[in-house]
């Protein structure tokens, strides 16, 4: 299930943010949270399965035909990253069903696998 930002969950999603190896020092995440924050077309939704525990982020840009993937966050719990991504994506495409799916350079190889994923048998 994915719950798009809300005030109440910025401490999650900057510890969710301070997992991704790029972020460093909390003023990068800081940044990056205000990047989200300053433009109506960028969101970041927190993912979580059955369980009441938040166990991914996952940050988007829409542009009317694409949605571009910034981040893919895991808590570090997760064992089955491959599947648990590919759920996140799978909830993603619930919001965004017209659009294709991009990621940026970081998110890129998990983006095409999990498309290749859905267009086999197409």
């Amino acid at each position: 299930m994915l719950l798009k930002f809300q005030d109440r969950y910025k401490k999650i999603v900057f510890d969710m943010l301070s997992l991704l190896p790029e972020m460093g020092q909390i003023s990068r995440i800081n940044q990056t949270f205000q990047w989200y924050h300053d433009a109506s077309n960028r969101h970041l939704y927190l993912w979580k399965r059955h369980s009441n525990n938040w166990l991914g982020l996952i940050g988007v840009e829409v542009r009317p035909k694409l949605i571009i993937i910034r981040q893919l966050v895991l808590v570090p719990e997760i064992n089955d990253r491959s599947l648990s991504y590919f759920q996140m994506l799978d909830d993603l495409r619930q919001r965004y069903s017209k659009q294709r799916f991009m990621g940026d350079f970081e998110t890129t190889a998990i983006c095409q696998v999990w498309e290749r994923s859905h267009s086999v048998g197409k």
